[in-house]
């Protein structure tokens, strides 16, 4: 008998209550010990997803997504911009620290869930591959892409599987970032993704992914299922934190101030950004991007910390820091960077 999973598939297909919902399981779990590891599946109508470090405005042509009444959200997550129709699912495996895969640090967590996908993709016939640290891509072609965030005791893991998603119409909304591609041969958005459907050639439904889905899942982690609603309490929490947080202008397009010193640096899990205001010592900092990191609010204390510093204080307050290894290296990087064009001026 393995380890049981509360399994939820839900029907909310509005982006922003999907996202207030993710956040009150977490809260809820880290409350209450009684709270049981999930796995959920949903999908959303038309959406842009964009990354919790991520400026819409540079990665979302925003008049197109308007006029096709697209859905435009940040996320609560770290990753980069995604578009998502009803063609495409996304699943949630949330867990307590100390239960199912905790013990793994993020890279093995990362790639036990591009196991799972390899497997899954198998079950069709597909023969996937990872890349990088949280995509999984057929013939060099991203199916699926993947983020971790935690939250106190609860661990969430989301991953996005793409199986007959309008590559035209993403590729339309989205805009194509040249660095963010930069160790790849591709020059648009839609030769760098494929689907399910396009592998093989035929349209799949998304009931028959779901099914191929919780089959490898119960196979890779010895996962046995049991079928429960949303409770009143998630409901509730999921209801306060829309009409507080996810469903306002702000919290997407709300941005503290746009700067005009912008820095960018390339790492394993995706692209960095520094903006700021950089003279002598760091008056303004802010640390943008789609790379991966699982503790949103330690970017927040790491940019507090920089703040009046000179740019060797600040590297050597990043050398300690708990950072992922190749984000504080880039981060050094682009402060060494600022440091040396600032002495020639």
């Amino acid at each position: 008998m393995g380890e049981k999973f509360r399994l939820i598939i839900d029907k909310i297909f509005d982006p922003a209550k999907h996202y207030a919902l993710e956040e009150a399981m977490m809260r809820i779990m880290n409350e209450d010990e009684s709270y049981p590891n999930t796995l959920r599946l949903r999908r959303v109508k038309k959406s842009v997803l964009i990354g919790f470090l991520e400026n819409p405005y540079d990665t979302v042509n925003i008049d197109f997504a308007l006029k096709n009444k697209v859905n435009i959200i940040r996320r609560h997550n770290l990753g980069g911009t995604v578009y998502q129709d009803l063609g495409s699912f996304m699943f949630t495996c949330l867990y307590r620290n100390g239960s199912f895969i905790s013990y793994l640090n993020e890279e093995d967590t990362y790639n036990e869930f591009s196991e799972l996908i390899i497997l899954f993709l198998n079950k069709f016939g597909i023969k996937g591959k990872r890349r990088g640290l949280n995509d999984v891509v057929v013939n060099d072609k991203k199916i699926f892409g993947s983020s971790l965030i935690k939250l106190g005791d609860s661990i969430s893991f989301t991953g996005t599987i793409l199986v007959d998603i309008d590559l035209e119409f993403l590729s339309k909304v989205l805009k194509f970032i040249n660095s963010k591609f930069s160790d790849k041969n591709f020059s648009n958005l839609k030769d760098a993704l494929t689907t399910i459907s396009i592998e093989l050639n035929k349209k799949i439904k998304i009931k028959e992914a779901y099914e191929k889905f919780l089959e490898s899942f119960k196979e890779k982690f010895n996962i046995d299922f049991f079928r429960k609603k949303i409770g009143n309490k998630e409901m509730n929490l999921m209801k306060k934190l829309y009409y507080d947080k996810y469903g306002k202008w702000e919290w997407t397009f709300g941005l503290e101030k746009d700067y005009e010193e912008i820095y960018t640096k390339k790492i394993k899990s995706g692209l960095v950004i520094i903006r700021g205001k950089f003279k002598r010592i760091i008056e303004e900092i802010k640390i943008y991007g789609d790379f991966l990191f699982s503790d949103i609010e330690k970017i927040k204390e790491i940019e507090k910390s920089l703040i009046m510093k000179n740019y060797d204080e600040a590297i050597d307050i990043l050398k300690i820091s708990s950072l992922d290894f190749t984000l504080k290296e880039g981060l050094i990087e682009i402060l060494n960077e600022i440091k040396n064009e600032k002495r020639g001026q």
